[in-house]
């Protein structure tokens, strides 16, 4: 807006700073006015025209019409002078000071009607201006919401057009933040956590915060935040406002897509386990349209542990990775290549779940990982939250012995152990965890002299040294070769 800094140093006019500690105050208009309380005439904003100021005739009186204009927050008084007044009452200069009142002097060659003219002058430029800058940024923000990650380029276009740290926020996660300096994530998180649910405007000494409710996202209210320390121009705030629908279109428009392309997804993997790989790339390409194809070989991911924690993985998954997932009552299900399986369990690392990491197989051979992960994932445990196939399967002796014969071979020699699942489950962790007793003694919640104990006993049993390497593939052998039925 026009400010008193534009109307002082005009070149077309001719007044005099006295006071003003607030040059850049805005003016929404001129009031001309010899009333002593002329607040009940005034809105606020505006550039207060006297030759009088209604006549005071103390210095208390100064000093409350001064208090007065502050509390109806005008820009600034204007005093004119002339015959009736040859220089501004030294009693209204010190009041304005000492209230940090903007006063200006008019001289007698400068009348009334030329400011009044100006302010009208700079406000329809202003205006023009405003709704040049609107309509740009407007088209600015509508472009951003056509691009291919709308969310995120609405917030760092609204970032440049304010000049502010924005960001759009749930009480969960920033889900798209921009600003030099970064906003703080603690600080915004907060902002959000505290506003319950409604629009607001925080001012303080370091900046202004703005908050605006959008829409739903991941099964929580999302918000626009502004955070900024520099006064926003009406048009910034009218642009503000088109991004919040924007970003409330455009989050509704990302949930439905979601909802969509996970139920794809789901499909495509139930596809792959029935066998039926070509719908099931056909499926893919419509889940995922700008992802790669899937590779030739993937490897089957059986995720288990509290419902609420599996949805978040689910929802954590979907949103870093283009692969078939599916989401059951207490399964997370997931097929993904094999080059991005570390990326994968490291995501899902971060939550309170146990993981079976299947073979890796032909993609016609989807069921069979599907398999193996089932059987990785009972070798999980609270401890031991990710288990491969690869560390439990004797896939590769098997193939040279013979499955069945494999199986006699490990009944023989597991014949003192039969029936005893408390020594085949301590030998099982034993042979796990390459002989860690501490290890063992984690994993089965025992002492670790009673681990000792134990195992001394079973290789008594088993007349085996648990000490001999040999004894040791012996006994992981027969193990996998049982854990095969």
């Amino acid at each position: 807006m026009a400010s008193i800094s534009d109307v002082i140093h005009h070149p077309s006019i001719k007044l005099v700073s006295l006071w003003c500690p607030h040059p850049h105050a805005s003016i929404r208009w001129v009031a001309v006015t010899e009333h002593l309380n002329p607040t009940p005439f005034l809105e606020g904003g505006e550039l207060v025209l006297t030759t009088s100021c209604g006549s005071p005739k103390t210095e208390h009186q100064w000093e409350e019409y001064v208090e007065r204009l502050n509390k109806a927050h005008v820009s600034a008084l204007a005093f004119g002078v002339g015959p009736w007044q040859r220089q501004v009452p030294r009693e209204l200069l010190t009041a304005a000071r000492e209230h940090g009142l903007n006063l200006i002097e008019v001289p007698e060659a400068t009348n009334f009607v030329r400011i009044s003219r100006l302010v009208a002058d700079l406000l329809e430029a202003e205006a023009v201006a405003s709704a040049r800058l609107l309509g740009k940024a407007q088209q600015s923000l509508i472009q951003a919401a056509s691009s291919q990650n709308p969310l995120a380029t609405i917030i760092d276009r609204l970032a440049r057009i304010t000049r502010a740290n924005t960001a759009l926020v749930t009480a969960e996660e920033v889900i798209s933040a921009a600003g030099n300096p970064s906003p703080s994530k603690r600080i915004l998180l907060e902002t959000v956590q505290n506003c319950q649910a409604a629009a607001i405007t925080e001012q303080s000494p370091t900046g202004d915060t703005i908050v605006l409710p959008t829409a739903s996202f991941k099964g929580h209210d999302a918000y626009l935040v502004l955070q900024t320390q520099r006064p926003l121009l009406s048009w910034m705030r009218n642009a503000i406002s088109t991004s919040a629908l924007l970003l409330q279109t455009s989050l509704t428009i990302t949930e439905r897509l979601a909802e969509s392309r996970l139920a794809l997804s789901a499909r495509c993997l139930e596809l792959f386990l029935s066998g039926d790989r070509h719908t099931a790339r056909e499926i893919y390409s419509l889940a995922y349209p700008r992802a790669n194809r899937l590779a030739p070989k993937l490897a089957f991911v059986a995720a288990k542990g509290d419902r609420s924690e599996l949805a978040r993985a689910h929802k954590q998954i979907d949103s870093h990775f283009s692969v078939p997932l599916k989401l059951t009552k207490n399964r997370l299900q997931i097929l993904v290549p094999s080059d991005g399986m570390p990326l994968l369990l490291s995501k899902l690392a971060d939550f309170d779940l146990q993981a079976g990491i299947g073979a890796v197989r032909r993609q016609k051979e989807a069921d069979d990982s599907a398999q193996t992960a089932e059987l990785a994932l009972k070798k999980t445990s609270p401890t031991r939250k990710q288990v491969t196939w690869d560390e439990i399967s004797g896939n590769a002796m098997m193939a040279l012995v013979g499955a069945k014969d494999a199986r006699l071979w490990a009944k023989d020699f597991l014949a003192a152990a039969n029936g005893n699942d408390e020594m085949l489950s301590l030998l099982d962790a034993f042979i796990s965890t390459n002989g860690n007793i501490a290890q063992v003694a984690k994993e089965t919640g025992m002492h670790r002299n009673t681990v000792r104990a134990k195992l001394g006993a079973a290789g008594r049993a088993l007349a085996i040294n648990l000490d001999d390497p040999a004894a040791r593939a012996q006994l992981w052998f027969s193990l996998r070769a049982l854990s095969e039925r």
